[in-house]
């Protein structure tokens, strides 16, 4: 990590070099207040928005008519703070139950568990600290009901995921106080009926400097936006990028920020090269 991106102890806001770093990674858009907040989290924590680590995703909000940024992390990142403390002391091995509440330690049933539960250990803890989710309390799911992004394909992963990051909140609360994981807020940070009566998204799709369109955010699971934004990194050839493009927009998360910031960023880097 270049020594311009570190966030020092003595500074009260993010510098121009970081602001950069930050509006390519799909923020530029955010209000001041929005920043702040972020800035202080990621003081606060430690956690490096570069490392990705920390994130400031942008969703819409129909009230505000703009895109309304707050502050997630990720599992690791909260894995992180809480080994920081010198007091963490592992944690359980995940469970999953069905309809029937019977615990088990493997879930090979067809039909997605019911709910997960993680224990973590603290020191002086007499006992693990159980963070317990139920899969219909957090599970996102597309306009025709069905499940979004790895939801559909591994949610006994996704949901253990939460369960973790329950678990970890509780048995490190100063720490970890107000942070949420990607996983946790995609179900509960924009009421169904809102998403409902959205009209369907009102795209304003514009050419950025590397011939890459952009478009406004639309929610993708966290790990997959991961993915993504990786592959558009890796990409040497403008041609490319757009095929990749082509395929994210097929594929609708083309719209989401961090994927439309890699987008335009990379564009202008390979145009810039020639």
């Amino acid at each position: 990590m270049s020594s311009q991106l570190t966030i020092r102890e003595d500074q009260t806001e993010f510098t121009p070099q970081q602001m950069t770093a930050l509006e390519s990674l799909g923020v530029q858009d955010a209000m001041p207040a929005e920043v702040a907040m972020f800035f202080d989290q990621c003081q606060r924590t430690g956690l490096s928005p570069w490392a990705r680590q920390i994130y400031m995703i942008g969703r819409w909000d129909s009230r505000l008519r703009r895109n309304k940024y707050q502050v997630q992390v990720s599992i690791d990142g909260l894995r992180l703070v809480a080994e920081r403390t010198k007091e963490y002391q592992g944690q359980t091995a995940p469970e999953w139950c069905g309809p029937d509440g019977q615990w088990r330690d493997v879930w090979l049933e067809q039909q997605p568990p019911a709910a997960a539960r993680v224990g973590v250990w603290r020191e002086n803890f007499r006992e693990p600290t159980y963070g317990v989710a139920r899969l219909a309390g957090y599970m996102p799911k597309k306009r025709d009901g069905a499940p979004s992004g790895l939801w559909a394909t591994m949610p006994d992963v996704m949901i253990a995921k939460v369960a973790e990051a329950l678990a970890l909140r509780k048995a490190f609360p100063m720490e970890l106080s107000g942070l949420y994981t990607g996983d946790e807020m995609q179900q509960a940070d924009q009421p169904r009926q809102e998403a409902q009566e959205r009209p369907q998204q009102t795209v304003q799709e514009r050419p950025s400097e590397g011939g890459v369109v952009e478009a406004e955010v639309v929610d993708e699971d966290q790990d997959v936006i991961d993915q993504w934004v990786t592959a558009v990194e890796s990409v040497t050839k403008l041609a490319d990028l757009n095929t990749l493009f082509a395929d994210a927009k097929e594929k609708n998360v083309h719209r989401d920020d961090r994927v439309r910031g890699a987008f335009a960023t990379r564009g202008a880097a390979l145009k810039a090269e020639g």
